[in-house]
């Protein structure tokens, strides 16, 4: 019996170490967004923009996100939204009606990375669907630290996060319940299907990867409420 209490805590210990993990990215996430969005910190710019950083990111800060990129070039939005907006930032002028010959490689990289997540992004019948959340991979049994073994986090915004149980390694891209519209090589797409519940299992399940996976449990409401702030549920 003590030795079956002392495996608990162990797992419970790993549980809450691997929670902060996993709330790793959407804070980092955040704090990107803040920078950039909230601070108008244009060196954030300087680098290629991926995943990671974006995955708090609503529909409406992509679009600000983009139009940052021609915005640092002092381009004049005929948006008075986009005007009005960039025009809180110090460095912001807004006196040249084309910038394109001033965009540089790494600017068009990232200008169609953001467009191609706001061409994916979720409708609200899809977000409605309860896809949000983090879906473990049937049968995955523990190793490597993971509890539950691979899992799939689904990001309302349209990105998904693939988690190995064998390494710390993921892999990032779209998903979607619809139809992908798909035009970058270098992304992953994935579809899912609806929802379906296992009478059995008394449990919720979805199919990636033509494989089943169930909808992570929680072992008290205090972690539900964790998870639902990260998720918004």
């Amino acid at each position: 019996m003590k030795k079956l209490i002392y495996i608990g805590l162990l797992l419970l210990v790993g549980y809450s170490i691997y929670a902060r993990d996993v709330f790793t990215a959407y804070e980092d996430s955040q704090n990107f967004k803040n920078k950039i969005i909230n601070n108008g910190d244009i060196n954030m710019l300087k680098s290629i923009i991926n995943f990671q950083s974006l995955i708090s990111f609503s529909k409406d800060e992509l679009r600000l996100l983009r139009n940052m990129i021609y915005a640092k070039y002092n381009y004049s939005f005929k948006s008075n939204e986009l005007r009005n907006y960039f025009s809180k930032f110090k460095w912001y002028e807004g006196i040249k009606t084309n910038v394109d010959e001033s965009l540089t490689e790494l600017d068009k990289i990232n200008i169609r990375f953001i467009q191609e997540i706001e061409l994916n992004f979720p409708t609200g019948n899809e977000i409605d669907k309860k896809l949000i959340g983090i879906w473990r991979f049937a049968g995955g049994v523990p190793a490597a630290g993971y509890i539950w073994g691979d899992y799939i986090r689904i990001y309302q915004n349209g990105i998904f996060e693939y988690l190995f149980r064998d390494s710390r390694t993921d892999k990032y891209g779209l998903w979607t319940s619809k139809n992908l519209v798909q035009t970058n090589i270098n992304i992953e797409y994935i579809s899912i299907s609806d929802i379906n519940y296992n009478d059995d299992r008394k449990e919720e399940e979805i199919v990636i990867y033509d494989q089943i996976w169930w909808h992570l449990g929680f072992e008290n409401a205090d972690q539900r409420i964790e998870w639902e702030e990260v998720f918004n549920w």
